[in-house]
């Protein structure tokens, strides 16, 4: 199992932290008429390229899911906030909060 997060991941972690929030989320895309094209192509798709990522879905992605713009620029899906991330440093064994 990969460490990775996906976008699957943001977008399911915003409905179970702010629903208020993830609704938001979703009334845009669909206001946008862009819902469908969000679950079927960025959502559902874990190994999409963040630099192809439609220009009116990129920037809700940064306002809701938590994405930067050097995400996009760089093809790079952020840790997801709050997870624990251990770090082996010899036979300790680290955590630190991402």
């Amino acid at each position: 199992m990969s460490n990775q997060p996906t976008v699957k991941d943001h977008y399911n972690r915003l409905k179970t932290r702010d629903l208020g929030r993830f609704n938001e989320f979703n009334a845009e895309l669909a206001r946008r008429q862009k819902f469908n094209s969000f679950i079927r192509n960025v959502c559902n798709n874990p190994k999409k390229n963040l630099q192809k990522v439609d220009c009116v879905i990129g920037p809700l992605m940064i306002t809701y899911l938590g994405f930067t713009q050097e995400n996009f620029d760089t093809n790079t899906i952020p840790a997801l906030p709050g997870n624990v991330v251990e770090l082996n440093s010899g036979s300790d064994d680290l955590r630190k909060a991402a």
